[in-house]
Order: structure tokens, then C-alpha cells, then sequence
């Protein structure tokens, strides 16, 4: 089988390079590497043309949309590659990722759909008054779990950081859903564009697969190492997840107001549980919370 690496990217000038020098440095080398850049101006471009890479196809696409979804999904459809693995522009992948994930569908049974791996946090500098709650550092990003090869545990699903997906899936699945997923300049962040096309893809049948040989690591700024940032992320997580139940149920408008009477109900339980000592969980589960309720209203109202 084939691997097609795509790479959305949007002015991140100062990695660009880095994602695909590991990716050369790969054991084994994928059939293409395809950017996709939603940066304002041709910086990227002029980095890319400097890589010497006489082995593998370098395509570069400028897209003057907005939105990783969107940027995948240019990415997947100019690929030939058997499979599409998708990683993040700032991220470094192992030098046996690409081998690893092609073992993966090969060996492990024909009824693969998406394999994904450890995303291990690298902390260029740390925040030492603060660190995120373990059941969040996938926030980081950061995932792994124990045990060897197999399916994913505690209904966890892969991350797009580190995600490759059969192509033929994502042509039958139409890729991703535009409406899901970070999008620069917008007030309120919709993420979970991975997590909608995997439960797809498993409602299909298909099994998603996580295999620890499948390492990417991914750099946490200073600016994810703070209580503002959680907050900020888990209303974004809020809105994700009660978006997701939308396109998942088909809720009347009597379902949609259950659920925001639910949602206020574990709110105000919230507020007045004394359980909760640690502040960093009781703001971090208050505003995921309020995200979900803030889209309740937004689909009873529009």
C-alpha cells in the first residue's frame, strides 16, 4: 500500500520545515507530501521550494479559504496514495511512522478503516505553577494508552494530529465536514472534524485501530499551559460534542430543550458540589458545560 501525507498549514513558517525533514528521514517514504496553505502571504511557498527532495513529490496548494477541515479535505483529493495520513505543521513524526502505519492496515485484518498513534507532548518551555488535569492533556495535544496494538479504549477517538484513514473511505464518506474544525478568526472555535468522520466511519463498519509504533510528537506553547486556555478549549469541546449530537440524532425540539434543561441541571449541581476541590477541574467542567449549552440555545433558536 501507498501513503499520501498531508500537511494543512496556515503561518506556521518556523515548522513547515521541521514536519517534513522527519518525514524524509522516514525508513519508509511516503508516495507523496502534500501542503496545504491557508497562510497570507508566500513565505511557505519559498520554504518549501528551498527543501531538497529528490525522492519524494513535494505539492504544495495555496488555499485562500479558511479552516483545517477545509484544508484536509483539498489535501485528500489531490492525493494518489492508498492511504491519506494527515499530521499537524508544527508537529515531528518518528522515523518509522510511515512503515508503522502501513503494517498496520496490512497485517492487523482487512477491516482497518483508521489507525492512529501516540501524539506525545514536547514542552519547549513549562509553566511550573500550572499543569492541565490528566483526563485533558489531550487538549495539548497529548495521547497515548497502555497496551500493544488494538482498538481504542474508553471510547476514545484518533486525533487529526496523528490520523491515517483509507482513501476509498474518504471519497465514500465525502472527507470531512467543513462545518467542524478550527477556523482563524472565528469568535467560537467548532473543532471534532476527526472525531465526525471516525464515528462515521465506524458506523460503516470499519474498525480504528491505535498503534503506540505510530509516534508523532507535538510542541505545548506556553500560552496552552494555563487555566484561560482550558476554559477556552473545553467551551470550544462543549460546543464540539453537543454539535456532533445534532449531526448524529435527529432531536426535535422538545430533545433540544431536554438536554439544555440537563445540561443547566448539572451546572447548578455543579456549583453547589463541594467534591469538587480542585479549581482547575471546576472551571474546566463549568465551561465545557456552558459550551454545551450555548449551542442547546443556538439550535433552538436558529
Amino acid at each position: 500500500m501507498t501513503i499520501s501525507v498531508v500537511i494543512p498549514t496556515c503561518n506556521r513558517y518556523d515548522t513547515i520545515h521541521r514536519i517534513i525533514d522527519s518525514i524524509l528521514k522516514n525508513s519508509f517514504l511516503p508516495a507523496e507530501i502534500i501542503v496545504v496553505d491557508q497562510s497570507d502571504n508566500n513565505k511557505t511557498n519559498e520554504i518549501i521550494n528551498k527543501i531538497d527532495s529528490k525522492k519524494v513529490p513535494i505539492i504544495y496548494h495555496q488555499d485562500d479559504g479558511k479552516g483545517a477541515a477545509r484544508a484536509r479535505n483539498i489535501g485528500w483529493r489531490l492525493s494518489n496514495g492508498d492511504i491519506v495520513s494527515f499530521v499537524d505543521d508544527d508537529a515531528i513524526v518518528v522515523q518509522n511512522w510511515i512503515k508503522s502505519i502501513i503494517d498496520t492496515f496490512e497485517s492487523y485484518n482487512n477491516k482497518i478503516g483508521i489507525v492512529g498513534g501516540k501524539i506525545i507532548a514536547v514542552y519547549e518551555d513549562r509553566n511550573h505553577e500550572w499543569e492541565i488535569p490528566p483526563q485533558w492533556s489531550y487538549l495539548l495535544p497529548h495521547y497515548e494508552q497502555a497496551g500493544n496494538i488494538g482498538t481504542y479504549l474508553n471510547r476514545a477517538l484518533p486525533p487529526a494530529a496523528n490520523y491515517s484513514i483509507l482513501k476509498e473511505l474518504l471519497m465514500e464518506m465525502n472527507g470531512f465536514n467543513e462545518n467542524l474544525g478550527p477556523k482563524s478568526g472565528s469568535k467560537v472555535q467548532i473543532y471534532g472534524e476527526d472525531s465526525d468522520l471516525t464515528l462515521r466511519v465506524m458506523k460503516k463498519g470499519y474498525e480504528v485501530i491505535y498503534n503506540p509504533e505510530c509516534v508523532v510528537y507535538h510542541p505545548v506553547p506556553l500560552e496552552r499551559q494555563n487555566q484561560e486556555f482550558l476554559n477556552k478549549r473545553l467551551f470550544s469541546e462543549g460546543v464540539t460534542d453537543y454539535y456532533i449530537e445534532l449531526l448524529s440524532h435527529d432531536y426535535s425540539l422538545f430533545s433540544k430543550i431536554r438536554s439544555l434543561v440537563k445540561d443547566t441541571s448539572k451546572l447548578i449541581c455543579l456549583k453547589s458540589s463541594q467534591k469538587i476541590e480542585d479549581k482547575r477541574i471546576y472551571l474546566g467542567s463549568k465551561n465545557y458545560l456552558l459550551g454545551r449549552m450555548y449551542m442547546a440555545w443556538r439550535s433552538i433558536l436558529f
